[in-house]
């Protein structure tokens, strides 16, 4: 039996626009939490930001974007990201 490679653990922020409130974090992380291979999942709301910690063998950065989106946020990746 092949095992698949093991992926390094990654940290990615995200800017959220539209992210002002806990409600909105949460709701955020929800989604995120569902992506294989997200790990974490932080906000920092009075910043507008999101840190995911992702393993990159099984997502990627655009993946955790379009989940971001799919929580009704439009986002970008933070250049302290």
């Amino acid at each position: 039996m092949s095992e698949r490679p093991q992926g390094r653990t990654k940290r990615v922020v995200f800017s959220v626009a539209g992210m002002d409130c806990v409600t909105c974090s949460l709701a955020i992380g929800k989604r995120l939490r569902k992506l294989d291979g997200v790990k974490d999942v932080g906000s920092a709301v009075m910043l507008n930001k999101v840190f995911v910690d992702y393993d990159d063998s099984k997502t990627d950065k655009a993946s955790i974007k379009r989940a971001i989106q799919d929580a009704g946020y439009s986002s970008y990746v933070s250049a302290d990201g």
